[in-house]
């Protein structure tokens, strides 16, 4: 495995950009991916005018927390080369993006939100094994207030180390959820208009907490949990 965060004896990694970083166009993105493929810190894409960032394939692992947030233009968010992120990941507020993909991802060490991007169409995680990974910090899955959402594609998630809040969504099924065994706390499945079923909750067989089901009025029954 690669070492980006330079902890043995031949200290950093060049090829990873030492502290937090900021992109606010095109240009600051094929600037970093000509040098560097890790951050040791936070990345943060924070109202910019990008309409996607294709061109940030390079970035294997980012050590802290990512902010993808009120960038107004975005319509499709593809991280094809993140494999490793040790914070959180939030992806709010953006008006236009339709699409997330970050299929190398096979854990978030803490954090997964997605909320209140009112055109996101689509999520797809599909190496994802975990949600909260060294039981330190907490791991929550908040996918919320994404109208519009009508595919999420999670089919290795087994674990989510906290709680999973499922609300104001598109979805009718949970199908893109197949393999998920593990809940550590809370489930809300809440304010789902177009939710039929629970289908693909089969697999679900812990609850640490609460369940909680209101407020989704075609959901007949609550078979599949």
């Amino acid at each position: 495995n690669t070492d980006y965060w330079g902890e043995g004896e031949e200290g950093p990694n060049p090829t990873t950009y030492q502290g937090s970083v900021t992109f606010s166009n095109f240009g600051d993105i094929v600037s970093f991916c000509q040098n560097f493929i890790a951050i040791d810190g936070n990345l943060t894409i924070y109202d910019t005018s990008l309409t996607h960032i294709d061109d940030l394939a390079c970035l294997e692992a980012v050590r802290g927390d990512i902010n993808i947030s009120a960038n107004n233009r975005l319509k499709s968010l593809n991280m094809s080369g993140l494999m490793e992120i040790g914070g959180s990941t939030y992806v709010q507020n953006n008006s236009m993006l339709t699409s997330i993909e970050l299929d190398s991802i096979i854990y978030f060490n803490d954090n997964f939100q997605v909320s209140s991007n009112e055109s996101l169409e689509s999520i797809s995680a599909t190496s994802l094994l975990f949600v909260g990974f060294d039981f330190q910090t907490s791991g929550n899955l908040e996918i919320s207030n994404n109208e519009a959402l009508t595919s999420l594609e999670l089919p290795s998630l087994v674990t989510v180390q906290d709680n999973v809040h499922l609300d104001r969504l598109g979805l009718s099924d949970f199908s893109g959820l197949s393999s998920l065994e593990t809940i550590g706390s809370d489930l809300e499945i809440d304010w789902n208009e177009s939710l039929t079923s629970l289908t693909g909750l089969e697999a679900l067989d812990r609850i640490g907490g609460n369940a909680t089901l209101s407020d989704n009025p075609l959901l007949a029954n609550d078979d599949g949990l």
